[in-house]
């Protein structure tokens, strides 16, 4: 099947080659006549191809690469407020990033001495817009690092509970021990010396009796 296909495109170039007219090649200058009576002569000024050309979006100052052939109807395009949409000179607007971040893989990145040693390649992305960004972007470019990643912080989550919980029995342990201690200081608390006695004395008004001569 497919050896008679390859002969069947071959039949049909060859059938074309011989049909075709030969084309003389066009250089600049030249003159191209038309076909009809009515088809005007067309001189060739120029086989450059003309490409795209720059515009930049006068309310955001994005860059966008318009054909040559279609700016004519790009530059009437108008924004909301009757304002061109489009300009051929820079205004130089500052992008709005959101919150700016980076790809974690990012030399710049503020982890990335901690994913370095992990073996993967740097990535150069810049100015993400926030976090859910960076997430889909690491998943979707760098799903083996993402993997790994992930792999990590469920790790080191799990170290910090365990942590967590080893410090609250060791807490549990000391809040036992101070409470033992009172308990078991209490009772040498009562035991100590006993206050001292008042002395009273018997008729308050009496007064203490006279000796005699003879005692």
């Amino acid at each position: 099947m497919a050896a008679s296909d390859t002969q069947a495109r071959t039949s049909w170039e060859t059938l074309i080659g011989q049909t075709a007219p030969a084309l003389a090649p066009i250089r600049e200058g030249a003159i191209l006549s038309g076909q009809g009576a009515d088809d005007v002569p067309v001189r060739v000024s120029s086989l450059e191809y003309k490409g795209y050309i720059e515009m930049w979006d006068t309310r955001t100052g994005a860059l966008n690469l318009c054909p040559q052939w279609f700016w004519w109807q790009a530059a009437k395009l108008q924004q909301a407020d009757g304002t061109l949409m489009y300009t051929r000179t820079n205004p130089h607007i500052a992008p709005n990033y959101g919150e700016d971040l980076v790809c974690p893989l990012n030399p710049l990145a503020p982890s990335y001495a901690d994913i370095a040693g992990m073996g993967f390649k740097p990535c150069r992305k810049r100015h993400i817009p926030n976090q859910a960004a960076v997430e889909a972007h690491v998943l979707h470019s760098h799903g083996r690092a993402h993997t790994a990643m992930a792999t990590r912080r469920s790790e080191q989550h799990r170290a910090e509970d365990r942590a967590l919980q080893v410090e609250a029995v060791r807490s549990q342990q000391e809040f036992m021990r101070v409470l033992m201690a009172q308990i078991v200081g209490a009772p040498a608390q009562a035991a100590g010396p006993p206050p001292p006695k008042r002395s009273h004395q018997r008729g308050g008004n009496s007064r203490p009796r006279e000796s005699g001569p003879g005692g």
